[in-house]
């Protein structure tokens, strides 16, 4: 767990120096704002700000998205990947 949290440290931090650019997704701020711990919800969103981009899925993720919980995804997980793969 401490790794992981290192790693994810070193992320924000090459964002904040402008080395890396983070490409989110309208998907992952609809997740976020379903979180029903308050707490937690704010500080994901509050993380969401150092976003660079963000991608709105449309016909071509939505169908990928399908495509992909036919094997196996979850929706949220589908769309998430979705959006990734057409960046």
């Amino acid at each position: 767990m401490r790794a992981e949290a290192e790693s994810v440290e070193q992320i924000l931090r090459m964002i904040r120096e402008g080395l890396v650019i983070w490409v989110s997704s309208a998907v992952l701020g609809l997740e976020v704002g379903r979180d029903p711990i308050a707490d937690r919800r704010r500080c994901a969103e509050a993380l969401l700000a150092f976003a660079g981009e963000t991608v709105i899925p449309a016909a071509a993720e939505a169908e990928r998205a399908r495509d992909l919980q036919q094997h196996g995804f979850g929706a949220f997980d589908a769309l998430h990947l979705a959006c990734a793969e057409s960046c």
